[in-house]
């Protein structure tokens, strides 16, 4: 089943550029893992071994433009304006190839 089809069961709305659409989103997982949606972190929350990650998107957005992962993943620092979220192992390797990239004031 592809990506497209998938989406479409998460989010029933027309598939278009024309049809766009804030969004608050909440996603649930394991405390170890790191749910994130296309959106802004506006809280989080923690019931057992369980954690709910809350975003939300105030600037309409075409369905297609919502991705979702849920991932053992780690944010490296790279300097004050810019973070990297990768998994661990990979962490040190995406921070390298990022390292150049101008302060923004």
């Amino acid at each position: 089943m592809s990506a497209l089809i998938n989406g479409r069961q998460l989010l029933p709305r027309q598939d278009t550029p024309a049809v766009k659409f804030p969004f608050f989103l909440g996603i649930t997982v394991k405390k170890e893992l790191r749910g994130m949606i296309s959106g802004h972190l506006i809280n989080e929350s923690v019931d057992g071994e369980y954690k709910t990650y809350y975003y939300s998107q105030q600037i309409p957005v075409p369905t297609y433009l919502i991705g979702l992962v849920a991932r053992n993943i780690v944010e490296k620092q790279i300097n004050g304006n810019i973070s990297v979220y990768s998994e661990p192992e990979f962490d040190d390797k995406v921070k390298d190839e990022l390292i150049d990239l101008p302060i923004i004031q």
